[in-house]
């Protein structure tokens, strides 16, 4: 777990469709989580998913994978992924 601004993060928490690529320092923005913060590994270059703080991850309520609010659809106050969402 790592502190940063406030924020907690964990290793774990990664949105299930979300991706992002090139040299990355250890805290850079993220256009996926409200905090506008994910934590990689330092300078690597290579395909890493967007991490997620405590404060912005969100899970789909049916498979429980842990999504980005944007890849999650919101009804009857619990969250479903696009997979989910469309066996409904």
């Amino acid at each position: 777990m790592v502190k940063y601004n406030g924020y907690m993060y964990y290793k774990a928490d990664i949105c299930n469709n979300c991706c992002v690529r090139g040299k990355l320092s250890d805290f850079e923005e993220c256009n996926h989580s409200p905090c506008g913060k994910y934590v990689i590994e330092s300078n690597q270059s290579v395909y890493k998913p967007t991490i997620l703080c405590i404060k912005c991850k969100n899970s789909c309520s049916v498979c429980k994978k842990i999504f980005c609010q944007r890849h999650l659809n919101s009804s009857g106050g619990r969250n479903y992924c696009e997979k989910c969402k469309s066996k409904m």
